[in-house]
């Protein structure tokens, strides 16, 4: 992985040294997110845009033909987020395959791992549009199109800056602060403030007693995971032993045929996921 980056960040520099005038352009993105982050930043001078997860599917399924590489590589831009190491691979290939093709990681100065990472965290698609924007602005000449884009930036960030304070405010202000995961991928709910027991960690028996005394006296309710995931056998013993239900939430990383259609945004995802999340909060 760490070679892969190495080499990607040499032909990045290659790729996006000079700036070039950037209308109507045809984009590849990956995760719905970044998609829509592009598409808000960039509205304006976007001929075509698709993701190269199709609606409806599950990304850590997905491989990709020769042909879908070089259907990809005929786009202007591909942006990706770097740390997919999937994801990674594909912008090399693209890359390599059309060498003048533009290329954006989206998470550059990110940490996160593909265990963890999470689009339901807003400080992290706070990081991703701003180097969405950062890439973007400095390989446009024009200078008008620069200034839309620290325009179209600025309104970006301060919606998910304030769904980034409902976030806080609805865990400061919830009677229950407890909630069961079991998927790292939703550990973020940690720093605002609220109890996350994960079945993913490495439980000893006396917790696991103590989850199921939290279940059968109606202090938790829900067990939460997210869309795609495999349910671990903690969970699925859980499941069948205690009254405990379980809630899946939308991970984003798709849109269905019916979100699609009626052009449902980030943040109406969002605020389903924190509404069944409140479940728990304020039951």
């Amino acid at each position: 992985m760490k070679k892969i980056l190495i080499i990607l960040g040499v032909i990045l520099l290659l790729g996006g040294c000079s700036s070039v005038n950037m209308e109507n352009m045809s984009i590849v993105t990956s995760a719905y997110p970044v998609e829509y982050i592009t598409s808000e930043l960039y509205k304006d001078n976007i001929k075509t845009m698709e993701s190269i997860y199709p609606d409806s599917t599950d990304p850590s399924k997905i491989t990709y033909s020769k042909k879908q590489i070089n259907d990809f590589a005929k786009n202007d831009l591909f942006i990706y987020y770097g740390l997919v190491e999937k994801e990674s691979n594909l912008a090399v290939k693209l890359k390599n395959t059309r060498p003048s093709m533009l290329i954006i990681d989206s998470a550059s100065g990110l940490s996160n791992t593909p265990e963890d990472l999470s689009y339901l965290d807003p400080t992290n698609i706070i990081m991703i549009a701003k180097n969405i924007k950062t890439r973007l602005v400095n390989m446009q000449s024009d200078f008008q199109t620069r200034n839309k884009l620290e325009e179209n930036y600025r309104k970006i960030n301060i919606k998910l800056s304030n769904l980034d304070a409902d976030i806080k405010i609805m865990a400061e202000n919830a009677p229950y602060k407890k909630i069961i995961i079991d998927t790292n991928k939703l550990s973020f709910l940690k720093k605002y403030g609220l109890d996350v027991i994960s079945l993913q960690d490495n439980l000893s028996e006396r917790e696991l007693a103590n989850i199921r005394n939290l279940i059968d006296s109606g202090q938790i309710k829900y067990i939460y995971t997210l869309n795609y995931e495999v349910d671990n056998d903690i969970t699925m013993k859980l499941l069948g032993k205690t009254s405990a239900e379980l809630i899946k939430l939308n991970p984003m990383l798709t849109l269905n045929d019916d979100e699609r259609q009626k052009n449902i945004s980030y943040f109406t995802l969002m605020n389903n996921n924190l509404n069944e999340i409140k479940k728990e909060l304020y039951k």
